[in-house]
């Protein structure tokens, strides 16, 4: 261990800040050089438009051909939904079949043209 005296460890610490100075003479440190780095920091965030952020326009929205809007509760409103799904059948099913109740006695009869 005679080499980490005095004189060893300030070769060894002249060593690794020359490697360091070394590996870094290439480096910029200007904002303006560097890639990838966020639009903005801290609180102050840009004024985006919808568009530039892809946004639905409003007048989509819970019309024909647009976007669903949702309830108070996050549900699809009935109005927004096909005629088929209007309606909501509980019952019990068994070997083929709906029942209203559990013992299978009373079976479901569901409406043409609707898909259950």
């Amino acid at each position: 261990m005679a080499f980490l005296d005095d004189n060893g460890l300030l070769y060894l610490w002249g060593k690794i800040k020359s490697a360091i100075s070394d590996a870094t003479s290439g480096l910029s440190s200007a904002w303006a050089d560097i890639t990838g780095k966020p639009s903005w920091i801290g609180d102050s965030k840009p004024d985006y438009t919808a568009s530039e952020v892809g946004a639905v326009p409003t007048s989509d929205k819970g019309v024909a051909n647009g976007i669903a809007s949702l309830d108070s509760s996050g549900k699809v409103p009935a109005s927004q939904l096909p005629s088929y799904v209007d309606d909501v059948e509980e019952g019990y099913y068994n070997d083929g079949a709906f029942y209203s109740d559990s013992s299978h006695s009373t079976q479901i009869t569901g409406e043409t043209g609707k898909i259950y």
